[in-house]
């Protein structure tokens, strides 16, 4: 992995800077941990504190996928025989590409309302006009009698 690569050759700071530029480039949010769970390079990497805490524990990768974000944490080998835990987030789906807009979404659920609710309206009318037609051409009878 190339984060590690960057760590090995430069230490933490060029690993950061290539985790740094990793995320602004591609909306890909990663970390790079020590085999004992200690963080070495990224930011905002606590979010990812109880995957790496499973990965230490059981010496296996964790994924998870939620609210379409899928997050995967695994062990990479670095030289010396050192091993590193490497966790990222990556938005997925119609998302990935504008992430989460709550003013999006209830601005969608909001036209969804009004579309659906004059349908209805129109869909009553629709139905009860010969309804109202029909009771008014039958009083008009009795008014004839």
């Amino acid at each position: 992995m190339v984060a590690v690569a960057e760590l090995e050759r430069g230490g933490a700071p060029a690993a950061s800077a290539y985790l740094e530029n990793l995320d602004r480039d591609t909306h890909l949010r990663a970390c790079l941990f020590d085999v004992v769970g200690d963080q070495v390079a990224g930011n905002g990497c606590e979010t990812f504190k109880d995957m790496i805490a499973h990965v230490t524990a059981a010496k296996t990768s964790d994924f998870s996928m939620k609210y379409g974000i899928v997050r995967v944490a695994l062990m990479l080998p670095g030289s010396n025989a050192r091993e590193y835990i490497f966790a990222s987030e990556l938005p997925t789906g119609p998302r990935a590409a504008l992430g989460i807009d709550l003013a999006a979404i209830a601005l969608r659920w909001g036209v969804a309302l009004l579309v659906s609710g004059f349908v209805c309206y129109l869909l009553t009318r629709y139905l009860t006009n010969p309804i109202l037609r029909l009771g008014r051409r039958r009083s008009s009878w009795r008014l004839a009698t």
